[in-house]
């Protein structure tokens, strides 16, 4: 089996009066966090890539840094397993069966929404 890790890294560039809104920020980059665990998880099971439930149960959410103010706005959002990459990108062998990305790609859009709309709310005073 391989031995290298799986981390894929998703940024987004936050506006500088981020510090205004700090705990509101926090708060929705940790739903995000979690809700791309559960996606993840589901997508697994959707796709039928779970046999023993090993990958599933080992994919976990947990807060990796913080920024300048104090606020977890960096998590790590992955898996320990070393078959992982071969799920997520297939093999020669195997088509396929991606899970973290597309769980990824449709959380960073409630993301954007909801820290856009706490901008919003800060500017509108």
């Amino acid at each position: 089996m391989a031995d290298f890790p799986m981390d894929v890294t998703y940024e987004i560039k936050l506006d500088p009066r981020w510090r205004e809104v700090g705990d509101k920020i926090e708060a929705v980059v940790q739903l995000a966090a979690f809700n791309v665990e559960k996606r993840a998880k589901k997508h697994l099971t959707d796709k039928g890539a779970v046999d023993t439930g090993n990958l599933r149960g080992s994919i976990t959410a947990v807060p990796v840094g913080m920024a300048a103010g104090g606020e977890l706005v960096d998590w790590r959002i992955g898996t320990h397993v070393e078959y992982a990459p071969f799920i997520e990108f297939g093999t020669r062998y195997m088509a396929e069966r991606s899970y973290l990305i597309p769980a990824l790609d449709a959380e960073h859009k409630h993301l954007r929404k909801a820290v856009h709309q706490i901008f919003s709310e800060l500017e509108r005073g």
